[in-house]
């Protein structure tokens, strides 16, 4: 009875070392991981005048989850940090410009990064609709050929070649339809 009761005092001290020593791993490998840190300064398009609540954000690349984001202060300046190394973009916004991107690497020795000056670029503008005119001349040489556009001279709907020929410049229809 002796040995029973000791056998089992054995396997819950075997059990509590058991759940110290992955406490132990747990808490030492949590400890000598890195976490990344990105800063900044966010300029408006001339470089010259910081940007406040511009949007700085870091989205893992291989799955597109936002790791962290913060809005610039009064002097432009971001800090996000706090996030475990990974491959990430950078993305800074700003309704009076355009976004810029960064892609990070990170790495053992690449975990604290300062980007001192970002510069946005001017905002594009979308039109609905762009209407090219463009002037061709009527009349042309190709060679050692005199070559008319026909497009180029008001004939009626259903005008026939003759009217058309009437038109051209240099051209003579008689009364009897000669050219």
């Amino acid at each position: 009875m002796y040995y029973c009761l000791a056998k089992q005092c054995s396997r819950q001290i075997m059990k509590v070392r058991f759940l110290l020593l992955m406490l132990v791993m747990f808490l030492g490998s949590s400890a000598f991981a890195q976490e990344m840190s990105v800063k900044g300064t966010v300029y408006d398009t001339t470089g010259t005048k910081p940007l406040k609540n511009a949007l700085a954000m870091a989205v893992r690349v291989s799955d597109s989850m936002l790791l962290d984001f913060q809005r610039t202060d009064e002097n432009g300046q971001f800090e996000i940090s706090g996030f475990e190394l990974d491959t990430f973009s950078l993305i800074i916004s700003h309704p009076d410009a355009d976004d810029k991107t960064y892609f990070i690497f990170g790495a053992a020795d690449n975990f604290d990064i300062t980007i001192p000056s970002v510069v946005l670029p001017p905002k594009s503008q979308d039109f609905e609709e762009v209407v090219i005119y463009a002037y061709k001349d009527p009349i042309y040489y190709k060679g050692d050929t005199l070559v008319y556009i026909a497009d180029s001279f008001n004939v009626d709907e259903n005008a026939v070649v003759e009217d058309l020929l009437k038109k051209l410049p240099g051209v003579t229809v008689d009364k009897d339809g000669k050219i």
